[in-house]
């Protein structure tokens, strides 16, 4: 989940060396003014850069000389940390920081534009004036975001847009009452589709709120229903990601699903009322449709609202001409309602049917198409009726759209939410694989989304320039209308399971996945590779199949246990020990023991694993005894995100001198920290540098990190932000709001490191990622991972830094002796631990990477 809207202008590498950055102002628009009248023209970003000195003068009326002029917003700074004022000019790209100690903690305070902005001003391309006519300004707006349809950077486009409609509003139109409801209006709609395809939370609410604002200032009855319309369809859009209590927090009211029925009520009384517009019926069909929409989301089976969401789909198909667009929308929303419903009669299952069906005659047009829905839903109907033909050609039709979708993006923002959208589809084409007895296209499933944030970041930029590439040539089609089909093309996993073998001949790799109670899980053993040659003289491993299911009543007994891992079962207490150990005991019967054993009895001893998100909460490398007592397996475990991204973070050469970095503790709450500083430097063969006391802060810190170093540690106070988890941080201190002596994982995430050091992290929850099941890892662990990390040691549970100086001054001891197979060396000092320390000491620690 992320929060915060990331206000940055893309530099995709498009233009070369003529990169607009440089000039843009912060409505991310370019100006240049006029040498003889000295009025400004604007011009898009994507193109003003390209303009060099002439433009043509639509007050002159004339082609002249020009020069190019930058708007900043000047601020007045002060920082809450060190206490330090600065005055910034700033384009808002990023969050604002002080700009003596790096700190985010700071009061701003707008003091205007410097240049100020002009009320009206030129267009660089049409020639025509901004500023005069707020309807010309609303349809030349509206045209520009149609130019943008498809584009790879279509997301920061909506941003563009919207800083741009923000100016129009507070400097060409602040006195105009009618044009301030449609700017509102526009920029409301801006947020919501920016939400719809980022996910961004502040997006979401800001989207209600400008739509809000926009109403109260609405005059014609018919304008205000329209505006309300869009309210309810913008707390929809948050409802149909968030549950209904999240949604309720997030726009800070008692109940969000009342509240959008409620506006959505009021839109369609007023579009019923009011008189002298046309297509009455189809405004009124399309709130029936959001209504019933509204009722449908999060709905349980059993619950009497997804009857009442049935209602209102057959009202809104009542007034929508048949086999249009519009009505085949309502049919398909139809069919997930009675996908959901507990009890469903036989004519229930044949309307479902025929809706999805009919769905897919005609070809979705839409900029964001969604015929993969009905798809994923015929495909895995025809699976549970045993048709595994018709639901492999339906499911792969439906992965190849998700995964063209995916391959269009060009940054994380934009990725991450498709992603978490299209798992899902991704999940059930590996299982009807499955069931087909097709391991080695389940591996390549499981790989096609897993991580892909993360491998989208790590691309070299020949890769990334494809992506951009395929993305524009998508659009050029969108434009001209010749879309051409798209075919499914799944990751080819062999040249990555290839390097790994090659680095670890030894070791087997495992990736699960869980749908529909379903366990799945592919094993790769390099140690028995096939004798045939695959490409450039290397052989293929051995891919085979586990499979195990999960009952309904063991399900729920995870789902219970699981959430009390997350929360209650891992904070310190007299009772931690007994709850965890009864937990995991449980939680591992359920879903890993099956899967252990069969790799024990394969005299499988070393492994690299790859789960969905959440199940990382569950230690693998455990066993269980006959008399009931946990202890570390014999297995060697390295986590992993994906098999993808391990081979990119195997490492390059063997290093003779093996430099160390340790950063510390800048107080003394933590008694521990001098003895681990004094244990790790006595057992360390190579190269120390210590950061401790007066030398620690942020930027000392970065600044390190960004030195070569193999092995680097912490000594602090961890904390993870599960709602923001790029804002997870080691404290440098006791007091976690001073950001001056905090660093997180946002800041680590934009490190390059110079070798591929091995980190670990002697801090609470260090180890803790986002649990979201693409393993894309926004936290601490993900963060040293993307900045180029080989792997990380952190903890899961908040964990004592008596055991922790213990744990790791020996780990320190080993590595310094084995300092080219950490993993190993982790496993051996966990199974050690496991002997002679309680559950909650040894089993907090895990390593993820190679």
């Amino acid at each position: 989940m992320q929060f915060d809207i990331p206000w940055r202008l893309p530099d995709d590498g498009i233009f070369g060396d003529d990169s607009p950055l440089d000039i843009a102002s912060w409505d991310y628009q370019v100006y240049y003014s006029c040498d003889r009248c000295k009025v400004e023209s604007r011009f898009d970003r994507c193109f003003g850069s390209l303009m060099n000195s002439g433009i043509y003068c639509p007050f002159c009326k004339t082609s002249t000389d020009a020069t190019p002029v930058r708007h900043e917003m000047v601020l007045a700074v002060s920082c809450r940390d060190c206490g330090f004022r600065s005055e910034q000019s700033t384009l808002q790209l990023a969050d604002t920081k002080c700009v003596k100690c790096l700190s985010g903690n700071v009061d701003e305070q707008e003091l205007g534009f410097s240049p100020a902005y002009a009320k009206v001003f030129g267009d660089g391309f049409s020639h025509t004036k901004w500023g005069v006519n707020v309807e010309d300004d609303e349809t030349r707006l509206l045209k520009e975001l149609q130019s943008y349809n498809g584009d790879p950077q279509q997301v920061f486009h909506l941003l563009t847009v919207y800083r741009f409609s923000d100016r129009l509003r507070r400097f060409s139109y602040a006195d105009n009452p009618e044009a301030q409801w449609k700017l509102l209006n526009i920029q409301g709609n801006l947020m919501r589709d920016y939400f719809r395809r980022t996910r961004v939370v502040n997006a979401g609410r800001s989207a209600v709120l400008l739509f809000e604002r926009s109403a109260a200032v609405a005059s014609h009855p018919f304008a205000r229903a329209m505006i309300e319309h869009n309210v309810a369809m913008a707390v929809y859009s948050l409802l149909s990601v968030f549950d209904a209590d999240t949604t309720s927090l997030i726009l800070e009211r008692p109940d969000a699903k009342a509240f959008a029925l409620d506006v959505a009520g009021r839109a369609r009384d007023n579009y019923v009322r009011t008189d002298g517009f046309t297509d009455r019926q189809v405004h009124v069909a399309r709130i029936d449709h959001l209504m019933g929409d509204i009722l449908a989301v999060g709905g349980n089976p059993g619950d009497p609202s997804l009857r009442l969401a049935i209602e209102r789909y057959s009202d809104a198909l009542a007034d929508f001409p048949a086999g249009s667009r519009l009505a085949l929308n309502v049919r398909m929303s139809r069919a997930n309602a009675i996908e959901k419903l507990k009890e469903k009669t036989a004519r229930d299952d044949q309307v479902a049917v025929e809706d999805l069906k009919a769905s897919l005659i005609e070809p979705d047009t839409r900029i964001w198409p969604e015929r993969h829905i009905p798809l994923l839903q015929l495909g895995t109907t025809s699976a549970r009726q045993g048709d595994l033909t018709e639901a492999v050609r339906y499911l792969e039709e439906a992965a190849a759209l998700v995964l063209d979708d995916a391959r269009r993006a060009t940054s994380e923002d934009y990725l991450y939410p498709r992603v978490r959208e299209s798992l899902r589809f991704m999940s059930a084409l590996a299982w009807v694989y499955a069931l087909q007895a097709r391991p080695k296209d389940v591996l390549a499933a499981f790989e096609a989304l897993r991580a892909e944030t993360i491998s989208l970041q790590k691309e070299p930029q020949e890769k990334r320039a494809k992506r951009a590439l395929a993305a524009q040539n998508y659009a050029m089609q969108l434009m001209m209308g010749q879309q051409e089909k798209v075919k499914l093309s799944l990751p080819d996993v062999r040249e990555a399971l290839a390097s790994i073998a090659d680095r670890y001949p030894d070791s087997a790799i495992l990736t699960v996945d869980l749908f529909e109670g379903k366990v799945t899980t592919v094993l790769v053993q390099a140690s028995e590779r096939k004798r045939w040659p695959i490409f450039g003289g290397r052989t293929e491993p051995r891919i085979s199949l586990i499979h195990t299911e999960i009952s309904r009543e063991d399900a729920a007994q995870f789902s219970e246990l699981f959430d009390k891992l997350r929360n209650a079962l891992l904070q310190p207490s007299a009772f931690r020990e007994r709850r965890l150990t009864r937990a995991l005991a449980i939680l591992d019967r359920i879903m890993f023991a099956p899967i252990r054993q069969k790799l024990l009895a394969s005299n499988i001893k070393d492994v690299m694993v790859a789960l969905p998100g959440p199940l990382y909460r569950v230690p693998f490398d455990l066993e269980i005894r006959s008399d009931g007592t946990i202890t570390a397996s014999e297995l060697c475990v390295r986590y992993i995100p994906s098999v993808r991204v391990a081979a990119t973070l195997l490492p390059s050469n063997t290093q003779q001198i093996h430099r160390l970095l340790i950063v510390g503790y800048a107080e003394t709450d933590l008694a521990a920290a001098v003895d681990e500083i004094d244990g790790l430097t006595k057992v360390w063969r190579g190269p120390t540098k210590v950061l401790t006391g007066a030398t620690l802060s942020k930027r000392t810190v970065l600044f390190e990190l960004g030195q070569e170093y193999d092995f680097i540690h912490f000594i602090c106070h961890g904390t993870f932000v599960e709602e923001d988890p790029q804002q997870s941080a080691l404290h440098l201190v006791r007091d976690a709001r001073n950001d001056a002596m905090r660093v997180t994982a946002e800041d680590i995430a934009q490190l390059r490191f110079r070798s591929s050091p091995v980190i670990s992290l002697s801090a609470c929850s260090s180890g803790v990622a986002s649990l979201d099941p693409g393993n894309d890892l926004f936290g601490l662990t993900g963060a040293f991972i993307r900045a180029g990390a080989r792997s990380i040691i952190g903890s899961r549970w908040p964990v004592y830094d008596d055991f922790a100086s213990r744990f790791m001054t020996e780990l320190y001891a080993a590595f310094a002796t084995q300092p080219e197979e950490p993993a190993r060396c982790f496993s051996a000092i966990q199974r050690d631990s496991s002997l002679r320390e309680p559950l909650e000491n040894w089993a907090a620690f895990s390593y993820m990477g190679v």
